[in-house]
């Protein structure tokens, strides 16, 4: 359902454009932050993360247990490391901008 909706608002935002009128929305994205393994069982971010995957969402993961990329680098203020596994999905959050 999230996958037809992020379509239509796409479309809304091409034909804003077209007509010299502002975006309707802003894909700001959602950040996924875990102190724990994200392949643990009964992870939420876990799971949606192999959601994400299945549907081929272009994901930005960060591993700080493998060496990896860390979340901070991307994400200045999430200096904590406390968070284990992140991932970012650019196309998570709509900003609806309202009149």
């Amino acid at each position: 359902m999230g996958d037809r909706a992020i379509k239509t608002w796409r479309e809304w935002n091409a034909e804003a454009a077209a007509t010299g009128q502002p975006q309707l929305f802003y894909e700001t994205g959602v950040l996924f932050l875990r102190k724990g393994l994200l392949d643990e069982p009964d992870s939420f971010e876990g799971d949606t993360l192999k959601v994400l995957e299945k549907h081929k969402h272009a994901v930005e993961r960060f591993d700080c247990t493998a060496g990896g990329r860390k979340v901070h680098e991307r994400f200045p203020a999430w200096t904590s490391k406390e968070y284990i596994e992140s991932y970012h999905n650019p196309a998570g959050v709509r900003n609806v901008r309202s009149k």
